[in-house]
């Protein structure tokens, strides 16, 4: 379910959803006889709510921000002696688009974070992403390039 909508001069969007992850997560079902973990490919359900605001700021300039809140959000821990581990997940935006000319400059900070995180889960408690992105046509419009610098820091190994 989704609603949006401009509230004065400001764009807003709303977000509800109850769906599977998309990627697996893996419980531990128990030990085998050799003693080997036993793993069970699973797609649990999670339910999310969120909220986006941008800003016309003038100048070709939007500012853009994003918020999302995810219950029982499941992660493989394979320090469990049975299933996998879930916790509430925050994920958060904040951007900056310019437009120059056919090219669409885009600056963003996203944020993850896992609020109750616990030992052996195989996703960090923050992962946080900076990305700077040029996005322009050419050829009247035949042609289209992108260009990305990401970086995920801190750029050092924990």
């Amino acid at each position: 379910m989704s609603a949006n909508g401009r509230i004065g001069s400001v764009d807003a969007s709303f977000v509800a959803l109850n769906a599977r992850q998309q990627d697996p997560v893996y419980a531990v079902e128990g030990i085998a006889d050799d003693q080997r973990v036993l793993l069970e490919r699973q797609f649990p359900r999670y339910s999310m709510g969120g909220a986006g605001l941008a800003i016309d700021a003038g100048h070709s300039f939007v500012v853009r921000s994003e918020v999302a809140y995810f219950d029982r959000w499941h992660v493989t821990n394979p320090y469990r002696t049975r299933g996998s581990s879930q916790s509430p997940m925050v994920k958060s935006l904040l951007g900056v688009d310019y437009l120059l000319r056919n090219w669409l400059i885009s600056v963003q900070w996203q944020e993850q974070q896992l609020l109750d995180w616990q030992m052996g889960m195989v996703q960090d408690k923050r992962q946080p992403l900076f990305t700077l992105s040029a996005e322009g046509n050419h050829l009247r419009d035949r042609l289209k390039s992108r260009l990305v610098l990401a970086m995920s820091p801190p750029a050092k190994d924990d």
